[in-house]
């Protein structure tokens, strides 16, 4: 009978065992908490203005967080997640802005540039247009804050010598019409479904894929015939910047 018992304990115990070890197998692995990218797919799909249909650069790329502090909410405007930053003369201080102040009276404005040689030269990434009424008033001194993005892109085309050269609308459009991080772009917080040109699909509590849809009814012009190069990375609310992914010798027709 003591034999019996033991043959019992050993066969609870392997059964004890076999469960738990079960449970291990469907335990999610640990991440860390610094975002990681896996690129997917890139692809581009021209589009038809007769049709009012855009060309689209299509990326799709899986990630993985320890934490998933990833996305920005619509409250998401304080630092270090504000807009931008304006100089403040009387302080000396950068401040803080999500878009150019009303009162501009210690601000450096153009104007200052005569008796500032170290300001930078007038381009979109470093001067902001102020308005009121509708009508431009003054240009003033404003940094953009790369904070308020968390989808980092950066598209290369080569030249006729083979090297990669940035593409950036502050080389090819006016002032006024020039945009900083041109291709840089904030989704929301996770998880979620659709948003706008992102679209999420979770695989687990710390992993997904996210797909990014840049249109435009100018990619065509701007880049057609020519061979790119993407390279992008991601960043959470902590500052975590994950690693950098590239895809290169992609021709756009």
């Amino acid at each position: 009978m003591r034999h019996l018992s033991v043959k019992r304990v050993l066969g609870s115990c392997s059964i004890i065992a076999f469960l738990v070890g079960c449970g291990h197998q469907n335990v999610e692995p640990e991440y860390s908490i610094v975002p990681h990218i896996d690129l997917l797919e890139f692809k581009f799909s021209q589009g038809d203005i007769s049709l009012s249909k855009p060309d689209t650069l299509k990326m799709k790329f899986y990630l993985t967080d320890g934490d998933l502090d990833l996305g920005l909410g619509v409250a998401d405007t304080l630092p270090p997640f504000n807009h931008a930053f304006v100089y403040n003369k009387r302080s000396g201080e950068f401040v803080p802005a999500n878009s150019v102040p009303k009162d501009l009276t210690d601000l450096i404005t153009y104007r200052d540039c005569k008796t500032l040689d170290t300001l930078p030269p007038l381009t979109c990434g470093n001067w902001a247009l102020a308005y009121r009424s509708g009508s431009v008033i003054d240009t003033v001194y404003y940094k953009v804050n790369s904070n308020h993005w968390n989808l980092f892109i950066n598209l290369y085309a080569k030249d006729v010598a083979g090297a990669w050269q940035p593409i950036s609308t502050a080389n090819l459009a006016p002032f006024q019409a020039c945009t900083p991080g041109l291709f840089n772009a904030t989704f929301p917080r996770l998880p979620f479904v659709t948003s706008g040109p992102f679209k999420y699909q979770s695989t687990s509590s710390r992993t997904g894929t996210m797909t990014y849809d840049v249109t435009s009814f100018g990619i065509t012009s701007l880049l057609g015939g020519k061979t790119v190069k993407i390279q992008f990375h991601i960043q959470d609310r902590a500052l975590h910047v994950s690693n950098y992914v590239a895809k290169d010798d992609i021709v756009i027709h």
